[in-house]
């Protein structure tokens, strides 16, 4: 018998209204379908709440609950502690899911024996690119000090492409830094509790970009990254490694 586990599907959404109901149709058309989808107001002005309680009426997967304005990390953590699933995967409210993403990303992650998987992502603005699957893809292992240096060079592990085990978010504080960056700090975070993440070298989500989007406005995030680099010396110092290298490079 197949293992198929219910997924929390969570989406933080901020006067999300515009692209909305396109990043809830890809939750929709998924391959694997026991999933919940928690949709979290958080706080918006505009009809992002009627836009999401329309898709609940559709169907009974999705949930909306509505939290006052906080944030990505607030609006993620809210939607961690309403799940009612083993699992989540965290999708923006502007970015959209290829049909076989959860079915593939909970197969690996079973497969692969790990706590965290990822993918790469393909960046549109209008209409989606095609995207060929690659039978020669290279996936990566992060894991212990290797994983972190990787990690800390580079943050390739965007959260629209994320599912986990609920445990280790639970462990680790979910998101717990409130600027730019926010992503990467998890990452690392479940990295020096010791837990594996696995990302395939091929597509299963698009990030859509646009004015508003989080990632239009500071793509490189330097200020923060280092912010962040700082806040963790002494994690970093304990594993061994040579800290004043992620230091000066951000």
């Amino acid at each position: 018998m197949k293992f198929t586990p219910l997924i929390s599907v969570v989406i933080p959404a901020y006067n999300a209204e515009q692209f909305l109901d396109e990043t809830l149709e890809s939750v929709l058309s998924q391959t694997y379908e026991n999933w919940e989808c928690i949709i979290v107001n958080d706080g918006s002005t505009d009809n992002t709440e009627s836009v999401a309680k329309k898709w609940c009426e559709k169907d009974s997967r999705f949930r909306l609950t509505n939290k006052e304005n906080g944030g990505l990390s607030s609006a993620r953590n809210w939607g961690i502690k309403e799940s009612k699933a083993e699992y989540i995967a965290f999708l923006d409210a502007d970015d959209i899911l290829t049909s076989d993403s959860l079915e593939v990303r909970i197969n690996v992650l079973i497969e692969q024996n790990v706590d965290l998987v990822a993918t790469k992502l393909q960046h549109f603005t209008d209409k989606l690119p095609k995207v060929s699957k690659n039978n020669a893809r290279q996936d990566v292992l992060y894991y212990a000090k290797e994983g972190l240096t990787q990690l800390m060079a580079f943050n390739k592990v965007t959260p629209s492409t994320v599912l986990c085990k609920k445990s280790v978010m639970d462990e680790v504080g979910g998101f717990t830094w409130h600027k730019k960056a926010e992503d990467l700090h998890c990452w690392l975070k479940v990295l020096f509790a010791g837990y594996k993440i696995y990302r395939l070298g091929e597509y299963y989500a698009y990030r859509r970009m646009h004015n508003n989007s989080w990632s239009s406005m500071d793509i490189n995030c330097s200020k923060e990254v280092l912010e962040l680099i700082v806040s963790l010396k002494a994690n970093i110092l304990e594993n061994g490694m040579d800290y004043y290298r992620y230091f000066n490079r951000w």
